[in-house]
């Protein structure tokens, strides 16, 4: 699902900080990513000669949900390494190495807890990934259900049989981060309706 695409934010900028990826590398755009794609490649920067830059294969993803981008940035920072590192931060029930990408709301919320906060990394680090999500595109799920002056940063996810959103709410009393996993049999409108209980049973106690 989208979401597993957080897993991959946040190990990018692992990897960044390693020194094992950088972010200014452009990487080719092979076939096999270009058949990922569901409508947002044509909107991803690329280089004169086709490749993409890291930077932008990020941003991409996680602000237009980019199939391609992420699939490139999977293999480019490998399964494993994300697993392990998922695993080093308490995840338990998350794994991008098969196709179903399995993951639980609590996992989910566990991530954007440590993007949010930037666990492992830097300040610097943590705040661009804020910055990415708070661009994010998708504001169908968590952001309908919050004020609308309050700041959202979310990742949706959506499957067959699947509609997801995970994010950070920077409400006025302080921000909390929200994950809801649902069958989407009832569409953006329930995961709103969740997020505006969530948000107003926290604005009163």
């Amino acid at each position: 699902l989208a979401t597993y695409k957080l897993a991959v934010l946040y190990e990018a900028y692992r990897q960044r900080e390693l020194g094992l990826l950088d972010f200014t590398r452009t990487v080719p755009v092979a076939e096999v990513y270009v058949q990922e794609d569901l409508g947002t490649l044509a909107s991803v920067p690329r280089q004169p000669n086709g490749e993409l830059r890291v930077a932008d294969a990020v941003r991409a993803m996680i602000t237009l949900s980019d199939n391609t981008s992420a699939t490139i940035l999977l293999d480019l920072l490998d399964h494993c390494n994300i697993d392990a590192t998922l695993a080093a931060l308490g995840l338990r029930a998350t794994s991008v190495n098969t196709r179903d990408l399995p993951t639980t709301a609590m996992d989910m919320a566990r991530l954007m807890a440590a993007i949010v906060g930037g666990e492992g990394l830097s300040a610097a680090s943590a705040q661009e990934m804020v910055t990415l999500l708070l661009a994010q595109q998708t504001r169908l799920g968590i952001p309908r259900g919050v004020p609308a002056d309050v700041p959202v940063g979310n990742k949706t996810g959506s499957w067959d049989g699947a509609l997801h959103d995970v994010a950070v709410v920077y409400a006025p009393g302080g921000p909390f981060v929200i994950a809801v996993l649902t069958d989407g049999s009832r569409g953006w409108e329930v995961i709103g309706r969740v997020a505006a209980a969530v948000y107003w049973y926290l604005a009163v106690v």
